[in-house]
């Protein structure tokens, strides 16, 4: 017979990073507001949200099972598509594809 008890989470284990997947998530929203108006803020902010999103991952497994925010890929290759920079979006999108982004993790280019 197996007997499972029930315990009280230790939410102070994962509580920071549940703070940095937070602030990389309102980092990607304020950057999808500001993309028409302020295209260089907005891809500024979504590289903030990248290395947020980095450094989250870099602090081991449970933090990366805490993690909901997505890299924001698409949306960055979408601004520099807009503002004629084809050549950039494609290198990044190469980058992606073959996992050489220095400053991406092997873990964003997972579907």
């Amino acid at each position: 017979m197996i007997q499972i008890e029930k315990g009280d989470f230790d939410w102070h284990r994962v509580s920071p990073f549940m703070n940095m997947d937070r602030e990389a998530s309102r980092l990607t929203r304020e950057a999808r507001s500001r993309e028409k108006d302020a295209p260089n803020e907005a891809l500024a902010l979504y590289q903030s949200a990248c290395a947020q999103i980095t450094e989250l991952d870099g602090c081991g497994a449970l933090a990366q099972a805490w993690r909901t925010t997505r890299y924001p890929i698409n949306r960055m290759s979408l601004i520099l598509e807009r503002a004629g920079e084809h050549g950039r979006a494609l290198e990044l999108g190469r980058e992606l594809i073959n996992g050489t982004s220095g400053d991406l993790p092997e873990s964003a280019f997972e579907p």
